[in-house]
């Protein structure tokens, strides 16, 4: 999933391209609610701790309150999956409700458990799809060096780097 988020990202930075390779468009379309998705997951379940996340899911879930503190090696595990399971069912429009799925998703319910990986499933091969294209389009922009004709001079700027605290306003 933080994957497919990043995909999310990288889509959002090539939307210049759609104009002159509407296949991209074409290719991300189908695949934009999943890539939003992901990032809401991305952003409330996978890379950061959110507190409200945390709070919900001992709310809709109460029972899981008996897995704090477990020594029991899967305990944990299922503490992460019914997170998952409570971010998924947040992401919700508050006019209209759930954005992807109809209701609440039950991970241990085989049919909601099958309509997530489905979706999920889908969503990584259109990534996937997009992704390829984006490259074979963007190879051409890309100036790459030539390795046995310009090492030494690659060698030298290797020892020239300076490294330092990444920023959007510092590279």
């Amino acid at each position: 999933m933080l994957e497919i988020a990043n995909v999310a990202d990288l889509a959002e930075r090539s939307r210049s391209l759609y104009r002159e390779h509407p296949e991209l468009g074409d290719l991300h379309g189908p695949i934009s609610k999943g890539l939003e998705l992901c990032k809401y997951l991305r952003n409330k379940y996978v890379g950061h701790f959110v507190p409200e996340l945390t709070d919900k899911t001992y709310e809709w879930l109460p029972h899981i309150n008996a897995l704090i503190g477990s020594r029991e090696p899967d305990k944990p595990v299922e503490l992460s999956w019914f997170t998952l399971e409570t971010a998924i069912t947040t992401y919700v429009d508050e006019t209209s409700g759930h954005k992807i799925f109809e209701s609440e998703t039950d991970l241990n319910y085989a049919p909601g458990q099958t309509l997530f990986l489905d979706f999920l499933g889908e969503t990584v091969l259109g990534a996937i799809a997009f992704v390829s294209r984006l490259i074979e389009i963007t190879r051409d922009y890309v100036n790459v060096p030539d390795m046995k004709k310009d090492w030494v001079e690659l060698a030298i700027k290797v020892g020239e780097t300076d490294f330092g605290y990444l920023t959007k306003d510092k590279r």
